[in-house]
């Protein structure tokens, strides 16, 4: 058995898979899987995995057009690796980053590993107002953390999503993990959010993860990214359509750039629910994600949740508190001085084109600061 399946799933995006690939290539780790998921794409994507020549790469094609988590599931039937992550293919994977994640896997006593995570805005990337910007984030150490209180912080606010055990980006699961929620589910993933899922899925599964302060990818955005379409308007008809799943009915269409309403949408979702109080209800959850919406999305996620509280009417009594409530709470924590355990640091315009000119920078940085 491999130590590690790396997995990128992708579908005509053989411009940045091209360089995505170039990342894990140069990994020099030899006990490692990477698969190439392709999802039915032209023949682009074979051509860019045929320039490889790498024996550690595996490509694996869909006989049929599949929604994006059953991509997914389909993808990690083939994954033979003791350890498990997906990739984006318009993220990368700094270099070394393998290795470092073996060893940190050979002396924690934890089924699931997930790790700082840098951000690259690609120059074609669809967010002009980002295009080209580079956000580092990056500590020292590993925080051995109990799942139940970072969901729960999650839920609440106090953290991100991106903070918990996922399957994606610089989270890595064990395999038995896996094996334990399909036996449990029937399947891994259960919601048309694959990524977001994951983490509130495997919080709900496992007593306890490790989280590394120091980063082992980059996530990119560019000008395929869902979520970015989706904030300039962009139906994305075949994300929401191709696969069998459907988001929540509870929580409406699902064409929103809410993450506390994915987050909210992938508990729901999840068979196990270790946390119910007032964090989990629909009058909560809707206060929050309008309480905590970027002051560009604000006015279109306050119309996404007044339409789910009209549909689904809950007390609006306990809606306007809890909104209430959230806002102040907001308020005051923006007065506190919050310590953090890990630098971030924003490059409006780095010297970066593309994933792997942006980890290769991103490595550079982070060796500066260590040798500070």
């Amino acid at each position: 058995m491999k130590k590690i399946s790396i997995i990128v799933p992708t579908k005509d995006r053989a411009d940045t898979l091209y360089w995505c690939l170039k990342t894990l290539k140069n990994q020099k780790c030899e006990n490692i899987e990477f698969i190439v998921s392709d999802n039915l794409s032209s023949s682009e994507t074979r051509k860019v995995f045929d320039e490889l020549q790498d024996k550690r790469f595996r490509y694996i094609r869909t006989k049929r057009r599949l929604g994006m988590s059953e991509h997914w599931e389909f993808a990690l039937e083939h994954a033979a690796g003791e350890w498990v992550t997906f990739l984006g293919d318009d993220d990368g994977m700094l270099p070394n980053a393998a290795e470092e994640f073996i060893e940190l896997a050979n002396k924690l006593n934890v089924r699931a590993i997930s790790s700082n995570m840098c951000k690259f805005y690609w120059p074609d990337a669809l967010d002009r107002t980002n295009a080209n910007k580079l956000i580092i984030r990056s500590g020292k150490g590993v925080e051995v953390r109990e799942s139940r209180i970072w969901l729960n912080k999650v839920l609440n606010g106090q953290a991100g999503h991106e903070s918990l055990p996922w399957i994606y980006n610089g989270g890595f699961v064990h395999h038995s993990v896996i094996k334990e929620i399909k036996e449990s589910q029937g399947k891994f993933f259960k919601s048309i959010n694959p990524d977001v899922y994951s983490g509130v899925c495997i919080s709900q599964h496992i007593e306890k993860y490790a989280f590394s302060f120091k980063p082992l990818m980059i996530g990119g955005s560019s000008k395929h990214s869902n979520g970015a379409k989706i904030s300039n308007g962009n139906s994305c008809t075949d994300f929401f359509t191709e696969g069998k799943l459907r988001f929540h009915e509870t929580l409406g269409t699902g064409k929103t750039t809410s993450v506390p309403i994915l987050v909210y949408e992938s508990y729901l979702k999840s068979d196990k629910k270790i946390i119910s109080n007032k964090t989990t209800s629909l009058p909560y959850q809707l206060a929050r994600a309008i309480v905590s919406a970027p002051p560009s999305q604000k006015k279109d996620i306050t119309k996404y949740c007044h339409q789910i509280l009209k549909e689904n009417s809950p007390s609006k009594t306990l809606f306007m508190f809890y909104k209430a409530t959230l806002r102040i709470k907001r308020k005051l924590d923006s007065l506190k001085q919050k310590e953090h355990t890990f630098k971030k640091k924003i490059f409006e315009n780095p010297s970066a084109k593309n994933i792997l000119e942006a980890a290769n920078f991103v490595s550079d940085t982070i060796n500066d600061q260590l040798n500070e």
